[in-house]
């Protein structure tokens, strides 16, 4: 709905309070800010927010100052350690989708005087929130119209009454502040008002591609609506060659020249948006599967490059023609996203693409654990043959919340091997890299893999700052009844809006749980 209202407005930036209440205090990781925040980018956010981090004074003690309902970005806290490479890839995509427009097709009626007629329980006041979905969007018609539109590939913006008023017509195409649309689908609705189907009328005469589910049977309210009604029925009698509903939707559609996006079979989610005569799509692979294919995309342009935010990688990419659209190879794991663009790249390497061998090999032995940082002290150093949560090394270890190194050396299982996959399996909850005191990079999000290159001929060395969240450290604190919710007018609760109490919680589990693997690419 606000991408939708920013669009069709010619507003440039959508703008989102994002990650309010993902978990409860103290307990979201940032792997799982990724998808919520995905999710906010395929919908047309492109100007993300941080709800929230709070202004603490240095005099304040370790947790320090906390809002009531947020996930709290205070570097302070454990999420700190890591938490500047979520802002990276929040930065490199919206550096995509805040340039050019939105390039949508299709225009969807939202028919609110059919939402206001249900009457919503007799309510003499009612909020359109999120809480209530099922008393005014899931029940509508509009909604089965919108997912059924979405998971066949369209791309679409929602449209008001008010903004049908000040649309127009060239060269068949609606015209909106925003920008131009190839087709207005009107679902199957009951109300609508005289002048809206008035303009709706003139704007298909004018040539515009108008798409009724159904022709609606009243206006709304009770003002003059019988002669309201009456007036209705002469228009659609006067109109009847040109207004009259649709049999099926889709095929209407493709005679309006508008073609869905058919790369969404493979499982992808997508977004896309124009920036002057070039396309830029925003990938996302929210499926359980590792996608390696030839994706289509309803470009001509064989020259495509991919970009990923992630790693702030670019490359030529695989193309091949295929009628009116070109097929671009990808691979993009679950939990991954990619960008595709037609700007010209012809300085770009090609893109690196990966066979992933069906051997691998487990990095079993010592794994030598020391605790860096963190509170509420530094528990001793340990060993682990059997990854497990460091929570059970000690009583201190399951108190501690902050960064623990965990270090291995091993030997090349495979000397021919040039190129290697590190797979760490469960991580808790974000982690660095770095071989034979090479840094190598950071994985805070799945999946928790990285590709580390060459191993040297012999033994290597293999470390791995871990950090897990604040959560045990809170815990801790409560069970030894230590005040610490210390700030005016806090209101403190946990998501479910209730007290606040962390000595219910059990100690969350910490460090790296694997199994850990070596996998050779090729």
């Amino acid at each position: 709905f606000s991408s939708s209202a920013a669009h069709i407005a010619g507003k440039p930036l959508t703008s989102s309070e994002t990650f309010t209440w993902l978990r409860d205090h103290f307990k979201t990781a940032l792997s799982q800010t990724k998808p919520e925040l995905e999710d906010l980018f395929l919908n047309g956010v492109n100007h993300i927010f941080l709800h929230g981090t709070t202004y603490s004074p240095k005099r304040a003690a370790w947790p320090g100052w906390k809002f009531y309902a947020s996930v709290n970005f205070n570097p302070n806290l454990a999420i700190g350690e890591d938490e500047n490479e979520l802002f990276s890839y929040i930065k490199n995509c919206q550096k995509f989708l805040q340039s050019g427009q939105p390039d949508n097709d299709v225009l969807l009626y939202w028919p609110i005087y059919d939402v206001w007629n249900s009457h919503l329980d007799a309510s003499l006041f009612f909020q359109f929130k999120i809480h209530s979905l099922d008393e005014w969007l899931h029940n509508q018609p509009f909604y089965e119209t919108t997912k059924g539109l979405l998971s066949k590939g369209y791309s679409l913006d929602f449209i008001s009454d008010n903004f049908i008023e000040k649309a127009s017509v060239k060269n068949g195409e609606i015209v909106l502040p925003g920008g131009n649309y190839k087709s207005l689908v009107i679902p199957s609705i009951t109300h609508m008002p005289l002048e809206t189907l008035k303009k709706l009328i003139a704007l298909k005469a004018e040539g515009a591609n108008i798409i009724f589910e159904n022709l609606p049977s009243s206006v709304p309210g009770f003002n003059n609506y019988k002669e309201q009604n009456a007036e209705m029925k002469r228009l659609f009698d006067a109109n009847k060659s040109e207004i009259k509903a649709s049999t099926n939707l889709y095929e209407d559609l493709s005679l309006a020249n508008v073609a869905p996006e058919k790369l969404v079979a493979s499982g992808l989610k997508y977004i896309k948006r124009a920036k002057g005569d070039d396309t830029i799509y925003y990938l996302v692979n929210h499926t359980a599967n590792y996608i390696d294919q030839y994706i289509p995309v309803n470009v001509l342009q064989q020259d495509i490059t991919i970009y990923n935010p992630d790693t702030d990688t670019y490359g030529n990419a695989e193309t091949k023609k295929e009628g009116d659209t070109t097929l671009v190879r990808v691979q993009i794991k679950s939990g991954e996203s990619l960008f595709l663009t037609t700007e010209n790249q012809t300085s770009n390497k090609n893109w690196q693409y990966y066979q992933i061998s069906d051997t691998n090999y487990a990095l079993d032995g010592a794994w030598d654990i020391q605790f860096l940082r963190g509170g509420p002290s530094l528990p001793e150093a340990g060993a682990m043959t059997d990854l497990k949560s460091w929570t059970e090394l000690s009583e201190a270890a399951a108190q501690f919340s902050g960064t623990t190194k965990y270090e291995i050396r091993f030997n090349n299982p495979d000397a021919n091997v040039k190129t290697w996959l590190l797979q760490l399996g469960d991580v808790r909850e974000s982690a660095k890299v770095w071989l034979n005191d090479n840094y190598i990079g950071a994985l805070w999000s799945n999946p928790f893999e990285l590709n580390i290159g060459a191993l040297k001929a012999g033994d290597n060395t293999l470390t791995i700052e871990v950090t897990n969240l604040s959560a045990n450290r809170i815990r801790a604190k409560e069970m030894r009844g230590e005040e610490w919710k210390n700030f005016y007018e806090i209101n403190m609760v946990n998501k479910d809006y209730e007290k606040f109490d962390a000595t219910k919680w059990n100690p969350m589990p910490s460090g790296i749980l694997g199994p850990v693997k070596l996998t050779p690419l090729q």
